[in-house]
């Protein structure tokens, strides 16, 4: 399958037509026939809205999965917020995505993640209930913390109960996932964790540069955004 908005949708017809049922409630998951709809929003969160469009007409909903900041959005921003409010008040679950690269030991990375849900919490006025590592292979994360609810408090989207348990499909480094791929994940019914990441999917198909081009119109859109509501100057 190529990263078209077509091709997401054929998947999930084919999930349904496997009698999958998609959840959000992580802390029954891996439940028999269950199916967990995961988007790590690591660049630019407003291209959440024509996947969550897509989901929502087989009756669908996702977990999304927000950095603090990134360099391009923080989560606080006023910009995001709005999105973050929108997405659950059209049903979705919005949860915490973690970029715990720094982190040298457990004691350190539990610590981080109870202070970001401290902040989440303070800001959204909900408490977090699952959180996902960002880059975790690149971190040594995996399979360090592949163990079962090794947080007490929060479900992570590789607890080992999940990891080990579930199958696992991923359009992660623009990774292609295929039809073989799919069969492979449902041929024993297992319940199914999808990672996709909206970075990579429009109407069609587009190339490296070409996903680096709409990136950059984005970042400029939202640059000019937070110049004409900031400064007066450039409002007009």
């Amino acid at each position: 399958m190529a990263f078209k908005y077509s091709d997401y949708s054929r998947m999930l017809e084919y999930f349904l037509f496997k009698n999958y049922v998609s959840t959000l409630d992580w802390f029954s998951f891996p439940g028999k026939h269950s199916l967990v709809l995961r988007h790590d929003i690591d660049i630019i969160p407003e291209l959440c809205f024509p996947l969550a469009d897509i989901e929502e007409m087989y009756d669908c909903r996702s977990t999304w999965f927000f950095l603090e900041a990134n360099g391009i959005y923080s989560v606080y921003d006023s910009y995001t917020t709005e999105i973050v409010n929108e997405l659950r008040a059209r049903g979705h679950s919005v949860q915490l995505h973690l970029d715990c690269s720094s982190a040298t030991s457990l004691d350190q990375l539990v610590s981080l993640v109870n202070v970001a849900v401290q902040r989440w919490s303070d800001h959204f006025g909900y408490q977090p209930t699952c959180f996902s590592f960002h880059r975790p292979a690149a971190f040594n994360l995996i399979p360090k913390t592949v163990d079962y609810r090794w947080h007490n408090q929060l479900r992570c989207a590789y607890d080992g109960d999940i990891f080990l348990h579930a199958s696992y499909l991923s359009d992660s480094n623009r990774r292609v996932i295929e039809i073989s791929d799919i069969e492979a994940a449902t041929k024993d019914k297992k319940p199914l964790q999808l990672l996709i990441h909206p970075l990579w999917w429009s109407d069609c198909e587009l190339d490296k540069v070409e996903v680096k081009e709409r990136v950059n119109d984005l970042v400029k859109i939202r640059c000019n955004n937070v110049l004409k509501n900031n400064i007066t100057l450039f409002r007009s």
